[in-house]
């Protein structure tokens, strides 16, 4: 998200976002930027929707010298992909959501961990991406998963591998 800032603009001063409790020290967020990188600066949100604080912070002393509150809604991810694909095989998956850096597509057992994955590819490598599919048959899920300020799986399907 652009943030329009306004303050010292010092070289080491940031913003933040923080949860509702964070301290009052400056260095207790989620995510930041420094202003030093424009204005607007580019600001990621956390991933999971709420109420956060957004905080200009002095860097000379981490002190926060303006707090607001800001809403981060839901993102919107979808995946498309076959339902029933072969071992082994090569598998167009079409997907919306952030891209973020990190952010990928993998195949993975239904009880796997929110990290944990098989094939993969990375989301910033096209709205369609080729991801491979397991080579043992069996029942898999699709996953969108993002890590770029926590972990989160914003999106599943299940695809049987035949």
């Amino acid at each position: 998200m652009q943030v329009e800032w306004s303050g010292g603009g010092f070289d080491e001063d940031f913003l933040t976002v923080a949860k509702l409790d964070a301290s009052s020290d400056g260095n207790d967020y989620l995510t930041y930027a420094y202003v030093r990188d424009g204005n607007p600066v580019g600001l990621r949100m956390p991933l999971a929707p709420g109420q956060y604080q957004l905080r200009y912070v002095v860097g000379q002393d981490s002190s926060v010298a303006i707090s607001q509150p800001i809403t981060v809604s839901d993102l919107s991810v979808t995946l498309e992909a076959p339902d029933r694909v072969a071992a082994g095989s090569m598998v167009a998956v079409s997907h919306t959501g952030p891209a973020y850096d990190g952010d990928y597509v993998t195949f993975v057992t239904p009880d796997a961990g929110v990290l944990d994955y098989l094939g993969y590819a990375y989301t910033s490598d096209g709205a369609t991406v080729q991801v491979q599919a397991p080579d043992m048959p069996g029942s898999y899920e699709l996953r969108y998963v993002s890590t770029i300020s926590g972990e989160r799986i914003f999106a599943r399907r299940a695809v049987v591998v035949e």
